[in-house]
């Protein structure tokens, strides 16, 4: 179901505007399992959007999900991560798709971006 459009009825319940925190951004990604491994609290990375690739923004480590999964095709399993940007920058949308740099003492591991989420942490779709 699209946005309401003038003469649609609405019920309640209905989203009719999302209203996102540019100071709260946060980016959900999938990590591969041995990457997981590095998750710890105050872990560093960098976040790369595709739209803008000459900026790259500074984040933090904030959650994972405690068990890795799989789709039913494939044995790579992975971890959901949860990443906090430190910055503010008028490019930063909800929506926009990105690549993540973990640091790791001796090699940075990169994870694919699912979505790019609102403030809440939910992709906002």
């Amino acid at each position: 179901m699209g946005p309401a459009q003038i003469g649609d009825q609405v019920w309640p319940g209905q989203t009719l505007l999302r209203i996102f925190d540019p100071s709260l951004m946060l980016v959900e990604t999938s990590v591969s399992e041995p990457d997981g491994a590095v998750l710890v609290p105050g872990v560093k990375a960098r976040i790369r959007l595709d739209a803008y690739p000459e900026a790259l923004f500074d984040c933090e480590f904030e959650s994972s999900s405690p068990v890795a999964s799989s789709a039913l095709d494939t044995p790579i399993k992975t971890f959901a991560a949860r990443f906090r940007i430190q910055q503010l920058d008028p490019r930063l949308l909800p929506d926009l798709s990105a690549s993540v740099e973990i640091e790791v003492p001796n090699k940075p591991a990169t994870a694919q971006v699912a979505s790019f989420p609102s403030s809440n942490g939910r992709s906002a779709q």
